[in-house]
């Protein structure tokens, strides 16, 4: 008989069988994430932060931070921002392959939209039984949506606003008296990651909706790079890697209970805190984000602690790591937005202004309702007025005198040029 089974009072026939916690096998999950995807024709940035977003998505409701005697939890919301053809999909479709062989993950169909977020939210419960924490009933949800546009066909601010509560992971309810829906879900989480183009964001969002609350609690990662690989080059099939990389996720996917920081985190988290979290972003449209900065980063710290032990201990590593994620993320954020101006609404004005060159006569010009039509059949509806006098306040067109109480606009300052 051994000793742990004598000191546990078994029979002197006994044996007690000791089954040992499963190893990691890789020193560091997010740069291994990072070799597996080597040979992706993605940016190195999107690479980097699909590993991220994997751990966050198995670490789910588990486990936890506090701070300012609140629970944080290291979900987040993350879209990979780039023209068409950059490799947005590939990482995507890595990430859910790689969360989808782990069988406590719950993921959202791959074409999610609004109706059925909340529904897979609904069928997304776990229970975990804890010698120590007790007893933890929640629901946690992976959402990855290869085009942002499904789940998000329109901007609506009460789905928005769903999404928002549910990111600070707090209880969502839903009820109807035309039907029978009646239900609330205690303790939700969802992770987000999603991609999109930047002149589907310049759709998509009103111009108010970088003041609001769900755009601030997202973290974009724009690439504008295109990496174009031979057509017939053979790619390695890093099956051991794989392997490795799904060992050990499933291990991250076990652990639960609160993350402890070290005092070292603890002084430098604080000292970036109350300086205003150096380097801050200084983009106007970013302002709101900027507050939820440090939110962000000690997310990421944990996600960081995660990926590298289960020790759920966070310590400087994480504090530099974590602020490496977030500044090289957040150094080509304001891009977004150039690629925005250069896309989406500047594509369809400098199509109607080239119409306009080619076919007005001399001394014509196009009426304002057929303007608003040039600009409708390109556009959703909800943008032609704002098109319009983007159009007018740039001077890329300019009006003349009115004639018989009809409106008429002639082209002028190309959009293509450079001021």
């Amino acid at each position: 008989m051994n000793d742990v089974a004598r000191g546990l009072n078994f029979p002197r026939d006994s044996t007690l069988t000791i089954i040992r916690a499963p190893e990691r096998k890789l020193e560091n999950w997010l740069d291994a994430f990072y070799d597996y995807t080597a040979d992706t024709p993605s940016p190195e940035l999107f690479r980097k932060w699909g590993g991220v977003v994997c751990v966050a998505a198995a670490l789910e409701r588990r486990v936890w931070g506090v701070s300012l005697n609140r629970e944080l939890y290291p979900s987040l919301y993350t879209f990979l921002v780039a023209p068409p053809g950059q490799g947005k999909t590939l990482i995507t479709d890595t990430v859910y392959s790689l969360l989808s062989r782990i069988s406590d993950i719950h993921l959202a169909p791959t074409s999610v939209s609004r109706a059925s977020l909340i529904d897979a939210l609904r069928d997304a419960r776990n229970q975990v039984v804890d010698f120590q924490w007790g007893q933890m009933i929640y629901n946690s949800l992976c959402v990855i949506a290869n085009e942002l546009g499904v789940l998000l066909p329109a901007y609506e601010g009460d789905f928005m606003s769903t999404l928002t509560d549910i990111y600070d992971c707090k209880p969502y309810a839903e009820r109807k008296r035309t039907k029978d829906l009646d239900y609330k879900i205690e303790k939700p989480q969802i992770n987000l990651f999603a991609a999109t183009t930047p002149s589907y964001l310049s759709d998509l969002l009103p111009k108010g909706a970088w003041n609001q609350g769900f755009i601030s609690r997202v973290i974009l990662i724009y690439s504008g790079h295109s990496i174009k690989t031979s057509l017939f080059k053979k790619l390695p099939r890093r099956t051991e890697l794989e392997e490795k990389l799904v060992n050990d996720l499933a291990i991250i996917a076990k652990l639960n209970g609160p993350f402890t920081y070290s005092v070292p985190f603890q002084v430098a988290m604080d000292e970036w805190h109350s300086s205003h979290g150096p380097p801050t972003p200084e983009h106007p449209r970013l302002i709101n984000y900027n507050e939820r900065r440090t939110v962000h980063r000690l997310k990421l710290a944990m996600i960081c602690s995660a990926a590298r032990s289960s020790s759920l201990q966070v310590e400087m590593q994480d504090f530099y790591m974590s602020g490496k994620l977030l500044f090289e993320a957040e150094e080509f954020m304001p891009d977004i937005f150039k690629a925005m101006a250069h896309g989406g609404d500047i594509d369809i004005i400098s199509e109607i202004w080239h119409d306009m060159v080619n076919r007005l006569k001399v001394g014509k010009g196009i009426t304002l309702a057929s303007l608003n039509h040039a600009i409708g059949v390109r556009a959703p509806s909800h943008t032609v007025d704002r098109i319009f006098k983007l159009m007018t306040d740039a001077e890329y067109i300019t009006e003349m005198p009115t004639e018989n109480g009809v409106r008429t606009f002639v082209p002028k300052r190309n959009p293509t040029e450079e001021l």
